[in-house]
């Protein structure tokens, strides 16, 4: 893991626990599950942030993976308060899709 990653995934209490297998053999390789994804994505949250997120939300509802909803949408809601219009719609185009993921 280089340091830009770890320095991220240590603002997040539990990361650990979020981690999955993606492959297990000579060398282990883990990667976050969509709701640790997700956390790492809504500190910046670019306009390529928001598209990931909001495809991850799609590709988890069509496949049944878990997002914690409640939590991402609460780590939003504690987000510092910001003065830029298209970070804040943004944030309000995840909260939706959050709240009422694509079914299918």
């Amino acid at each position: 893991m280089n340091a830009a990653a770890e320095f991220l995934l240590k603002r997040v209490p539990d990361w650990r626990d979020q981690l999955e297998v993606l492959r297990d053999g000579n060398a282990r390789i883990l990667r976050p599950n969509p709701t640790l994804f997700i956390l790492l994505k809504i500190g910046r949250l670019s306009e390529s942030d928001l598209d990931d997120c909001l495809a991850l939300v799609e590709h988890a509802a069509r496949h049944a993976l878990p997002i914690d909803a409640h939590r991402v949408l609460a780590a939003v809601a504690s987000l510092a308060p910001t003065t830029d219009t298209a970070l804040r719609s943004r944030r309000e185009l995840l909260a939706t899709a959050l709240s009422s993921p694509p079914t299918g």
